[in-house]
C-alpha cells in the first residue's frame, strides 16, 4: 500500500510541473464513467484474493457522482459475483475552481452484496479515499484506499484495501 501511496503523490506531484495542453471533461454535471480496476488481498493464513472490478458512474452533480459497482471476486472458497452502489464527492470542483483539474481527488461511501454458490452471502460498506490523474481529456489514472466492515455469513471483520485502474469519462451533453 506504501508503493501505491507513493505512486499516487508522485503522480500528483508530476502533474503540477507539467505542461499539459487538455482540460479533463469530468468532473461534470451530466457526464458518465466508467471505471476498470483490480485489487489483490489477503488475510493472514489464506491464499491471495484477486477482483477484477467494473464501476459505471453518473454525476448528479458537479462534484457529485453516483456508482454501481460490479465485480468478480477469485477467492480461497469460491468466486463470488458483487454488486452495490457508492457515491463519491470531488472537493476540487466544489472549493477550488469551477474548471476541471488534471488531478481530482475523491471521497465516498459504498456497500457491496457479494454471492457465491447456493449458501454465501456476504455484505460489505466502507468509506474511501482517493484520486483520478487525467493522462488525457477523458482517460484518468484512478487510485484509492477504502477502510470498511466486511460481513460475511456469520461473521464480522475490519477491512483496509487499495485499488489502482483506469477511468473512462463521456460527456452526457
Amino acid at each position: 500500500m506504501k508503493v501505491l501511496f507513493a505512486t499516487l503523490i508522485a503522480l500528483a506531484s508530476l502533474s503540477s510541473v507539467a505542461a499539459q495542453s487538455f482540460v479533463p471533461i469530468a468532473p461534470k454535471r451530466g457526464n458518465f464513467s466508467l471505471a476498470f480496476s483490480i485489487q489483490w488481498f489477503g488475510q493472514a493464513g489464506f491464499a491471495p484474493i484477486t477482483s477484477i472490478q467494473f464501476n459505471p458512474g453518473y454525476f448528479l452533480a458537479d462534484a457529485i457522482e453516483l456508482r454501481t459497482p460490479v465485480a468478480y471476486i477469485r477467492g480461497t472458497a469460491g468466486n463470488e459475483t458483487v454488486y452495490g452502489l457508492g457515491v463519491r464527492w470531488h472537493p476540487l470542483k466544489t472549493f477550488a475552481s469551477k474548471s476541471n483539474p488534471l488531478v481530482d481527488p475523491f471521497v465516498g461511501v459504498i456497500y457491496q452484496h457479494a454471492h457465491a454458490g447456493t449458501s454465501f452471502n456476504e455484505d460489505f460498506s466502507a468509506v474511501l479515499a482517493g484520486l483520478n490523474y487525467f493522462v488525457a481529456r477523458n482517460v484518468a489514472i484512478t487510485g484509492a484506499y477504502q477502510i470498511g466492515s466486511d460481513r460475511p455469513s456469520g461473521s464480522h471483520q475490519t477491512t483496509l484495501d487499495a485499488s489502482i485502474g483506469f477511468t473512462i469519462f463521456f460527456s452526457g451533453k
